[in-house]
């Protein structure tokens, strides 16, 4: 059988914050392999309207020069970002510390996504910020912020965590940050650390994931290339897991920061075999029933939970998947949304507040119309399901343009 090769976008989560410390870094930085999207166009919009000037290449608008400053200009409108958390929750936390007032908003579901704690601490730092609802719209009353140490929980989202962490070095005194709680999502506070050094910020003290300091120091420009999506790669690795088919996914390696590279492991568990070469990652789907896994912490990589999620729904057996209280606060409930929409397909799937639970059969599976809840993600993890079950439909295909617009051309690829 023939390997497919399947070339997924830039990650998000590299992108838009390698965009807000390019933007921060006095000079031009160069980044390849952006990721093209809804979530990251609104994040270069932000910027251009905050005075950073924005080069795109007409030729290849995955290329971008961006000569940065950590000083920006006041916005003459709101800075409207969707539904994008990363662009709200980032943005937020550096306009606090600017010399001006600015405004975020964002869609309807983005105002209902919580931002309280983030609000909280930054106030805490004697930031200025007016918000009734604890969700955007905010009005941000900027200055320069001098206090040097703060708390903040870690139960909500790791993006908050992150934001405080891009801030740091731009306080005069630097800032120790206490995380109260049990952390979340902790990869993604790695890779956030890891693409702060790629800018030259150094000599960060960490006390495990409970104690970070970080000295006032200078962002410096640079020259990057953006890792391909882990998270969009797991939908091709979950259809050779489905199919039996060999899949390759380029420039993305098993030491990748990013989170959903910690499915590869359960892969291997449930009967796949992976591999990588210079080419990327490969992911073998074995020619006998996926094994069954009983019960998955999944707290560290809940985009990827969603996709095992699925795949569960063809594993006979009950899977048990933990630690995803974040998915109710994302661009759907998803956690209600993965047990509404696999229940429709003929899984018995039940959700608590922090897991759900799915009793596979793929024998009592069948298509169904699937809602997306205007959710990237719920609509690209179901649309791998296609692979299994090709009279399933999907509504508001579209709302894949926020992370990965070409999606339904690459799907179809990997089931011609």
């Amino acid at each position: 059988m023939t390997t497919k090769i399947i070339t997924v976008p830039g990650s998000k989560s590299l992108t838009n914050r390698a965009l807000l410390l390019a933007a921060l870094a006095k000079g031009e930085s160069i980044l390849d392999n952006i990721l093209e999207s809804d979530d990251t166009e609104v994040m270069i919009c932000a910027l251009k309207n905050l005075g950073v000037t924005i080069i795109e290449d007409p030729q290849d608008k995955t290329h971008l020069k961006i000569q940065g400053n950590p000083q920006w200009k006041k916005p003459n409108e709101t800075l409207s970002l969707g539904n994008a958390g990363t662009a709200v929750r980032f943005l937020t936390a550096i306009l606090a510390h600017q010399p001006f007032e600015s405004k975020i908003d964002g869609d309807a579901r983005m105002r209902e996504r919580p931002l309280s704690d983030l609000l909280t601490t930054l106030r805490n730092l004697g930031a200025d910020i007016d918000c009734s609802t604890g969700s955007p719209p905010l009005t941000i009353h900027g200055k320069p912020l001098i206090k040097t140490e703060t708390h903040l929980s870690g139960t909500t989202s790791s993006q908050y965590i992150s934001a405080l962490l891009m801030l740091a070095p731009l306080l005069p005194k630097g800032l120790t940050l206490t995380i109260d709680g049990e952390l979340t999502s902790v990869p993604y506070i790695d890779l956030t650390l890891n693409l702060m050094n790629t800018f030259c910020i150094q000599g960060i003290k960490r006390e495990g994931f409970r104690k970070f300091r970080v000295s006032n120091q200078t962002y410096q420009p640079q020259k990057l290339t953006i890792e391909a999506d882990a998270s969009s790669a797991t939908y091709f690795w979950g259809i050779a897991a489905l199919t039996g088919q060999t899949i390759t996914t380029p420039h993305l390696t098993r030491s990748s920061k990013q989170a959903d590279v910690k499915i590869l492991p359960l892969l291997e568990q449930m009967g796949c075999t992976v591999s990588e070469d210079e080419n990327g990652i490969t992911v073998k789907g074995p020619q006998t029933p996926l094994l069954s896994i009983s019960t998955i912490n999944a707290n560290a990589f809940p985009d990827g939970a969603m996709t095992l999620a699925v795949l569960a729904a063809f594993i006979k057996g009950e899977t048990k998947l933990t630690g995803l209280h974040t998915l109710k606060h994302k661009e759907s409930n998803r956690l209600t949304a993965l047990a509404t929409e696999l229940q429709k397909i003929g899984a018995h799937a039940q959700a608590t507040q922090d897991s759900l639970t799915i009793h596979g059969n793929p024998d009592s599976l069948h298509p169904a119309n699937i809602s997306t809840y205007n959710d990237h993600r719920m609509a690209m993890c179901f649309g791998m399901a296609k692979c299994r079950l090709p009279g399933l439909t999907i509504e508001n295909p579209n709302c894949v343009s926020k992370t990965y617009p070409n999606f339904w051309d690459d799907l179809g690829k990997a089931l011609a």
